[in-house]
């Protein structure tokens, strides 16, 4: 199922291509595989196929390198790891994807420095500690690549 859906987003942008929407309005609305396909601009699908990508994809590579790198935090009496903390960078991850892959889009790489900064001033106390240094260095930096490397092959193909 997983892959079927994969197959559909990736295939969604190039269908709009090769299939106009002056194609989809002439079938017949009888014709159920293609007559509701929905008519996205090429540019838009890959837009979103590549905000999907950032959010769900990005979170698994960046969790299988954090996990792999053992560099995921721990709290101070327990040597598993801190699912609050881990949580929380998630979610921090996932904003911060999102707004670098769409400065990345239209062009305002200046303002990156600007979220980079934040976040690191919000956590900055706790970057006294080895661990979490690591991680949260480790992590925002995948998470910027992860955000850039998409967002850079949508502008390309723009």
């Amino acid at each position: 199922y997983r892959a079927w859906w994969y197959g559909l987003l990736i295939s969604l942008p190039f269908l709009t291509l090769v299939f106009p929407s002056v194609v989809f309005s002439n079938l017949p609305k009888t014709n159920f595989s293609l007559a509701l396909m929905p008519q996205i601009p090429f540019n838009i699908s890959l837009v979103l196929l590549g905000f999907i990508l950032i959010i769900k994809e990005g979170t698994i590579v960046i969790r299988l390198a954090l996990t792999s790198l053992k560099t995921v935090p721990v709290t101070e009496n327990q040597t598993s790891p801190d699912a609050e903390e881990y949580e929380r960078g998630k979610w921090i991850g996932i904003l911060e994807r999102i707004f670098v892959y769409f400065l990345v889009i239209f062009n305002q790489i200046g303002a990156i420095a600007i979220i980079i900064a934040l976040k690191s001033l919000a956590r900055f106390n706790e970057l006294n500690k080895k661990s979490f240094a690591e991680y949260f260095l480790i992590g925002s930096l995948l998470s910027l690549l992860v955000a850039t490397l998409p967002a850079m092959i949508v502008r390309l193909l723009l």
